[in-house]
């Protein structure tokens, strides 16, 4: 079982620059990038706009230390951060296995 990691950003200039700042750390073997239409609360007002999600395949050892990068340099006072497991061939897992470590 490998593990899918969410956020969100504002524009994709961020999601490119979170995953750069993030990619030469090996928490994760793939980030999607795709528009979406985001409606939220916020201070007390309903908020609709544009965002870009980025998802993140890894493995559940790297979990922990990619959630704290992220949250380290995302651009948002409070995140949208969620993490589930991803049932994937076993051809992929094994390459995403292959393609990340823990840090130490």
């Amino acid at each position: 079982m490998i593990q899918e990691t969410v956020t969100t950003v504002s524009t994709l200039e961020d999601a490119e620059k979170l995953i750069s700042e993030l990619e030469n750390l090996n928490l994760f073997a793939c980030a999607q990038t795709q528009e979406i239409r985001s409606t939220y609360l916020w201070n007390g007002e309903w908020i609709t706009e544009d965002e870009i999600e980025i998802r993140f395949k890894h493995t559940p050892e790297t979990k922990k230390d990619l959630i704290d990068k992220i949250r380290s340099v995302h651009p948002y006072e409070i995140p949208q951060i969620i993490s589930f497991p991803v049932e994937a061939t076993l051809e992929y897992e094994k390459w995403v296995k292959d393609s990340t470590k823990s840090t130490p």
